[in-house]
Order: structure tokens, then sequence, then C-alpha cells
């Protein structure tokens, strides 16, 4: 598993940490190690400070990306060149008003290392603009900050310390994952899992957090944490068990969640779809040129398996309206040598032949439903056809993902319930947590029409997602509804506070069950460009509540997709990734009830 973490140690368990093997580690720092963690401590990818009479020490377990390369800013804990302080992101920042990002982190760091007060480090961290989870550490003052951007594509999960009287709140422990107190057990349940977790809850998107450093007998922890919201509405995405102080507000005279909009005059319809078209091209062009400086040092393409893909980047792809534009814009900015990956997963599906609550027949064969009938399995092919016919010059690699029904409970349990804490604990995580694990695994059979299907696994490091486009151009059923009764402003309003909200309730989750299997997750619907210029156009530039289903939501680009002469994908209606992967019904449930491992079975194949 794919993690950082951070930890607070005493001088008693440093020393522990220095002398110890992974037994003696696991006491030191009074968790579990996973072996992932283990194995980055010993091959250096940590960085440690003393302060006082404590040590701060932050581990990176993305062993693809720790490398040194001038070009971009790496997922490896940074030390300061002239003092102690540590900084570490993940992501992709492509843009800052005070800062020249052209240069490497070292750069960034001494930056903030020049001037801690906390005005000026508040102010150069929120000058970014991209996606990223972000750690400083400013060892003199004994301050740590940290902070998601303003949409939380990157997971940032905390740890209560338990040693805090009652009418405090304290920090002992940051991380981009749960890291469990307890091994996780194969026959554990989702609720022993939460037990495990209860101490643990995921840092907001915001703002930029600053803690003190602290002390109290032998323990050390953050206490005093102030909050510097990215914009008045993002106040009201920290929960009132997460109690902070509140500094000032960051973009305060921004008009749409803290993002500048741009002025725009578009009169007609054709002019803003081609403008959405030429802004979303620039988005993924910038960023695989960002991630193609990885090439040099990742040797994905040069990968010992013969079974690996040879691309560097890939979709996950339902063969949908929003994967299918990703798909044609990534293939106009990729060089045409490179493989590109389209990875569609679908469920086996149980089809219980007898009316009963039984599953004693459930593996036998003839009531399995084919992977291949799935309605994402069906969209996928067509439009990976049709890929083909626009760019034939252009190696595509559909890796189709088939899930069998006896892998879902074992992957379920030791994977993806995990994963999903904490918080997330619903029966629409569950399914949907299972689809985006298979999936992001990316282990399947690389189609082939003409002839015999290998086995094929995705060496993409970089993963396209249509995360957040829906939120933004009403994609939808219950959007139509809302337009139909309470009209456009109503719309308006919903749209807004559920792009508000995609962090609380998607994107961390979703960021660790990518990173899972050491790859980074693309979000170019979400880029701050795209969602300032969506922002600005006219709702009826979105939504289309005359035309049928499938024509109607998501009109803008469905335009796009046009004018890509992506015929077949333009007209294909929203379906939900559990539904089109069938994930959600692959066990024969009718409907899982209360925590994900509560299910009732169905009686008869819907």
């Amino acid at each position: 598993m794919s993690a950082f973490s951070l930890h607070l140690l005493s001088k008693e368990n440093f020393l522990k940490f220095i002398n110890s093997d992974i037994i003696g580690l696991g006491s030191a720092l009074n968790i579990c190690i996973p072996t992932e963690l283990y194995a980055a401590i010993k091959r250096g990818s940590w960085k440690i400070s003393k302060f006082c009479s404590g040590y701060i020490l932050i581990v990176d377990t993305f062993p693809e990306m720790s490398v040194s390369n001038s070009d971009c800013f790496q997922s490896i804990p940074n030390k300061s060149r002239t003092s102690c302080d540590i900084l570490f992101w993940r992501g992709h920042i492509y843009e800052s008003t005070d800062v020249n990002l052209s240069r490497d982190v070292g750069h960034f760091l001494d930056e903030l290392s020049s001037n801690k007060s906390v005005d000026n480090v508040i102010q150069l961290i929120g000058s970014l603009s991209g996606s990223f989870s972000l750690i400083f550490i400013d060892v003199e003052y004994g301050r740590i900050y940290f902070a998601r951007d303003r949409f939380g594509r990157h997971s940032v999960v905390a740890k209560r310390f338990l040693g805090a009287k009652e009418d405090q709140f304290h920090i002992s422990l940051i991380s981009s994952n749960v890291i469990f107190s307890t091994p996780t057990l194969s026959e554990a349940s989702l609720k022993s899992l939460e037990n495990n977790a209860q101490d643990w809850f995921e840092i907001p998107a915001s703002g930029i957090f600053v803690s003190q450093i602290a002390f109290a007998k032998d323990s050390i922890f953050l206490s005093d944490i102030s909050l510097y919201p990215w914009s008045n509405e993002h106040l009201t995405l920290c929960p009132s068990n997460f109690p902070v102080s509140v500094g000032r507000i960051l973009h305060k005279n921004e008009s749409y969640i803290g993002i500048t909009l741009p002025s725009l005059v578009l009169t007609t319809l054709k002019e803003a779809q081609q403008e959405f078209l030429d802004l979303l091209l620039t988005v993924i062009r910038d960023s695989v040129n960002w991630d193609l400086s990885f090439d040099k040092i990742s040797n994905l393409l040069n990968s010992p398996d013969e079974n690996w893909s040879g691309s560097f980047f890939g979709l996950l792809f339902s063969g949908g309206l929003d994967s299918s534009v990703i798909a044609a814009l990534v293939d106009r900015c990729v060089p045409t040598n490179y493989s590109i990956d389209l990875i569609n997963v679908a469920f086996q599906r149980v089809c219980p032949s007898q009316s009963t609550n039984d599953n004693t027949n459930f593996q036998d064969g003839n009531n399995l439903v084919s992977a291949e009938e799935a309605p994402d399995r069906q969209t996928a092919l067509k439009s990976y056809e049709e890929l083909c016919k626009l760019s034939p010059q252009r190696k595509w690699n559909l890796i189709k993902v088939n899930v069998d029904v006896s892998e879902i409970q074992e992957a379920r349990v030791k994977h993806v319930w995990p994963l999903l804490l904490p918080g997330h604990t619903t029966v629409l995580d569950d399914s949907l947590g299972l689809a985006l694990w298979f999936a992001a695994r990316g282990q399947g059979v690389l189609h082939n029409p003409n002839g015999v299907e290998v086995k094929c696994t995705s060496s993409a490091k970089f993963l396209f997602l249509g995360s957040g486009i829906d939120e933004q151009l009403a994609g939808y059923a219950r959007h139509l509804t809302t337009y139909k009764k309470f009209g456009r402003e109503a719309l308006l309003k919903e749209l807004s506070k559920e792009l508000l909200y995609i962090s609380n309730r998607n994107l961390g989750r979703d960021d660790r069950l990518i990173s899972a299997h050491g790859r980074m997750a693309r979000l170019p619907y979400l880029d701050e460009r795209i969602v300032g210029f969506l922002a600005k156009i006219p709702l009826e530039f979105k939504i289309n509540p005359d035309l049928p289903k499938g024509q109607g939501e998501k009109f803008l680009l469905r335009k796009v997709a046009e004018m890509l002469n992506l015929n077949y994908a333009s007209k294909q209606p929203k379906r939900a990734m559990q539904f089109g992967s069938r994930a959600a019904k692959a066990e024969g449930f009718k409907r899982l009830t209360g925590s994900a491992d509560q299910v009732q079975f169905t009686n008869q194949c819907e």
C-alpha cells in the first residue's frame, strides 16, 4: 500500500526507532507496522528532525516517486538546506502567484524557511494551485502545517491523541491512510475495522491547518490547531467534532469556492464548446507534460514483467461520455510511440436459480452471469472501436478487468474496507470501493477481437478519471428533477454545494483506493481552470431539460464529444460505476442494509 505518515516520537521511542526491527518499530510508533512502511524506512524514504526533547519523523512509501528530479516536485520528504525544516507533498502543483515553481522543491522549501511567520507560510501555501496534499514542519518554532487542495484530491487522515482531557483535542499521527494498531484479519468484519479505526478522522479540505507541537510526560502531540479556510464556503466542511480556531479567509473576495473566475464574453453555445474544448486540452496537455518528466526515471516502459502493458498513462474507462472525451484528448497530448491503457472493470454476477435466501448454489457456474455482459463492458468495447478508428496510429490497450464472485469477499475485507475508513462505510462506499480498487489494480486480459486474449496488467503510473464533471454539468438524474421542480436557481445552489462537498464524499476515499496500487490519479475536470470556466457559463449550456435522457444532461460536454467525432459516446446516458460494472449486485444481493457487511440475497435475477 502506498502512503505517507508523520509520527511524533519521544526520545525513548526515537532510540527504539533507530535500533529496532519491525516489531520494535511498531512498539516505538505505537502502531502495527505495515511491511510497506517498514521497507520504506529501511530504504531511507524518510526524514527526521529533533525538536526539544522529541523527534518528528515523516515516512513516504511511494517507491516509484522517491527520486530527485529538478523538473518537478516529487513525493519524498525534503529537508531544508539551511535548517532542519521538512516539507512533504504529493500531487501536481502547476501554479503559484508568489513562488517560481520552475525550480526544484528545495527552492520552495527555502522560501518557506526564509520567513517562518505564520502569515508568510500561509500566504505561500495559499498561493498554490493544483492537486496536492502537503505537510510543512517548522522545527524552529515547533509548528506543523498540513493541507489538502481546495477540492481534496489527495487523502489526509489523522489520529486523535488519546491522552487528552475531555475538553481538549490533540492529534498524535497524520497519514494518507488509516494505520491500524492491530493487524487486519481476513475474517474481520467492517464493524471490527471501524472499532480499530475509531480514533481516526479525515482531515477536511477546508484550508490550511496550523498546529503546535506539545509535550505531556512521555507523550508528544499536536495541539492548538488553527484553520485558515480556502474560502467562506470551505468553513462548512470542517466538522463540529474537529474543534479549531479560525484564522483569516484565504480567498475572501473570490466569488466561487475560492476560485478566481475568468472574464468571459460568450454569447453562443458554439463559442462555449470551443472554449471548453481548448481549455480541457490545455489542462490535459499540462498534466501529461508534467508526468512525462517522470518517464526518464520510472523505467516503467521497460518493465521486467512480460504481462505488463508497457504504458505510462491509463484511464479508468467505462466507454461513456466522460472517459471517452478524456481518452480522445489524452491521445492528442501523449507522444504517438506511447501506448495508452483503457482499463475497464466488470463483475461476474450471481443469478440464483432457487427462490431461497441461502447461497449454497452461488458458486455453481450455471448461476453466474459473465462479466462480459455488464453494461460498462459493452459501452467500453464500442467506444474502444471508435477510438481505434479515430486514432489508428495509437496503440490502445483495452484491459478487461473481469472480477469473479469468488474474489470479492477477500478483497473487500483485506484491502477495500481498510481503505474506506475512516467514515466511508455505506453500501455505496462498499460497491464503489470494490469497483475502483479492482479497476485501479489493472489486472485483466488484453482485448483482442481477432485472437487469443492474454493476461495483462497495466503499468500506467498515472490514471485519468472523469470525477467531478457530473457535479458541474448537472449529470445526475436528480439534477433534472431539481430543475423541473424548483427552477434554475435551486439547481445552481445544488451544483455548487455538491462540488464543495466532493472532497468529503468521494475524493479522499478514491485517492486511497487508487494509490494503494502505486498509481496517481489525474482529474482534469476538477482542474481550477476548468471549474472556474464552467462556473461562469449559463446553466442552459450545461443542461437541456427538453431533450431525452442521454442528450440533455451534461449538454456542453456532449457537444465537445461531437466535435471530437465521438458519435457513440456522445449519446451515452449517465450510468453510475457501481451499476455499470455490476459491482453493486455482483453477489446477488437485492440490497445491502446498514453497514456494508450486512446483506440480503435477492430471489431472482433482475
